[in-house]
């Protein structure tokens, strides 16, 4: 599997609808996140939530993530991330099974604004969890 996904600005997944539904069917498993962004000068947060789609056994995992990072920017934006798992190795990272960064695995994503602004340059890392209280 190839990943092709590409970033979008569009406030929906339009052309990318296509690419992300074939790779995802293919894939062992893909999350989708809704997360809003904030940049003030050198710090940068994000958090939000999503879902973990688990294709091996039909699950899914309710998830919050966080994010934070450093460098130049000033900002406020809602934003949606794809995720598709391109091995079952990156889905067990993510779904917390396994020690590892989900950026030593094959994976790939796009992220797409949907609405404000930011202008920015920075490093930014995510942790992600299931969430306790949805995963009863």
């Amino acid at each position: 599997m190839k990943c092709v996904l590409k970033p979008r600005k569009s406030n929906t997944l339009n052309g990318s609808q296509r690419s992300i539904g074939v790779l995802s069917r293919k894939a062992p498993g893909y999350a989708i996140f809704s997360n809003t962004g904030v940049n003030l000068l050198l710090f940068s947060t994000a958090r939000g939530g999503g879902i973990l789609r688990d294709h091996r056994d039909g699950t899914d995992t309710y998830m919050k993530a966080f994010g934070a990072g450093t460098g130049l920017g000033v900002g406020l934006k809602k934003f949606t991330a794809v995720i598709v798992f391109e091995s079952e190795a990156a889905l067990e990272v993510l779904n917390g099974k396994a020690d590892a960064t989900i950026y030593d695995l094959p994976f790939c994503a796009t992220f797409m604004a949907e609405s404000g602004f930011a202008l920015q340059a920075l490093a930014q890392g995510f942790k992600f969890w299931a969430d306790p209280k949805l995963n009863d």
